[in-house]
C-alpha cells in the first residue's frame, strides 16, 4: 500500500516536471519566434525601395552640404577681395583725377602767362593758380610742394612788378620792364617742363 502510494506521488511529480518543461520551452521558443519576427521585419523595412532611396538622397545631400561650406566661403572671400581691388582702384583714380586737375590748372596758368602777361594781365586767372597751389599739399610730395611754391613766389614777384609798373617814371620803368621779362622768361622755361616734375606721380599702377 505505502509502495504504490509513493508511486503515484512519484508519477504525478515527474508529469507536472515534464509539463513545465514544455511549458519554458514553448515560452523559449515563442520568444524566440517574436525575436525572428522583428528582425525580419526590419530587414523587409530596411530593404523597402522607398525607404533605401530616400537613404540614398539623405547621404546625397549630407555630402553635397559638406562640400557646399567650404565652397561657400572660398566664393565669400573671392568677392571680398574683388571689391577690395575695385575700391582700392577708384581711389586710385580719384588720386589721380585730383592730381591731373592741378596739374592742367598750373600748366594753363603757365601758359597765360607766357601769352598775356606781356599784355593784358586781366586775362590770367591767377587766382586758379592759387587754388591749385592750396590743394597740392595735400595730393603730392615735398617736392612738387617745393616747385609749386617757387612758381606762386615767382608769380606773387611778377604780379609786383606789374603794379609797380603802373606808377613807376620812365628812369624805373625800363629796369621794371627788364626785371619782369626775366621772371616771365623763367616761367617760360618752367613750362616747358611742367609735366616732366609729375610723371612719377601719375602713372596710376604706382599711385
Amino acid at each position: 500500500m505505502k509502495f504504490k502510494l509513493f508511486f503515484f506521488l512519484a508519477f504525478n511529480i515527474a508529469n507536472l516536471v515534464y509539463a513545465e518543461s514544455n511549458d519554458t520551452i514553448s515560452a523559449k521558443n515563442n520568444s524566440q519566434s517574436i525575436q525572428d519576427f522583428v528582425e525580419s521585419t526590419k530587414r523587409s523595412v530596411d530593404l523597402d525601395p522607398v525607404k533605401v532611396e530616400l537613404k540614398r538622397e539623405k547621404n546625397w545631400i549630407d555630402n553635397f552640404s559638406a562640400f557646399l561650406t567650404p565652397l561657400i566661403a572660398l566664393i565669400t572671400i573671392y568677392i571680398a577681395g574683388k571689391q577690395y581691388l575695385t575700391q582700392r582702384y577708384r581711389v586710385r583714380l580719384d588720386l589721380f583725377e585730383k592730381r591731373m586737375k592741378i596739374i592742367e590748372d598750373v600748366r594753363i596758368i603757365l601758359t597765360d602767362i607766357d601769352k598775356n602777361y606781356s599784355g593784358d594781365s586781366e586775362k590770367v586767372n591767377l587766382e586758379l593758380f592759387r587754388i591749385a597751389y592750396r590743394h597740392s599739399k595735400y595730393l603730392f610730395s615735398n617736392d612738387i610742394q617745393n616747385y609749386l611754391t617757387q612758381l606762386d613766389q615767382k608769380i606773387g614777384e611778377l604780379e609786383e612788378k606789374e603794379q609797380q609798373l603802373k606808377t613807376a617814371d620812365k628812369s624805373n620803368k625800363h629796369t621794371l620792364e627788364t626785371e619782369k621779362d626775366d621772371i616771365i622768361v623763367w616761367l617760360r622755361e618752367k613750362r616747358s617742363t611742367h609735366e616732366i616734375n609729375f610723371e612719377e606721380f601719375m602713372t596710376l599702377n604706382k599711385i
